[in-house]
């Protein structure tokens, strides 16, 4: 016996999941190199290559958009 329920069960999940995919998350660690395509600085005041120094708020892939994670970074410093 076909049971309609659980047809609309499973092609209702299906297009759940395309209208509201699963979120990845972007974490940073510290001292990684400031890329903003991936990084947000909060403070903004840094020229040039900085290092992060804590991760504010974190990001999230969302199909193919990158939602940046926002960093505190130090001024102008070099990796060790």
């Amino acid at each position: 016996m076909y049971n309609k329920t659980a047809s609309i069960k499973i092609e209702g999940s299906f297009f759940d999941m395309l209208l509201n995919p699963p979120l990845r998350n972007l974490r940073v660690e510290e001292n990684t190199i400031c890329d903003p395509h991936y990084m947000e600085d909060m403070c903004q005041r840094s020229e040039g290559p900085s290092l992060v120094k804590i991760t504010v708020m974190p990001g999230f892939y969302v199909w193919d958009m990158v939602l940046r994670c926002k960093v505190l970074c130090n001024i102008n410093l070099q990796p060790k």
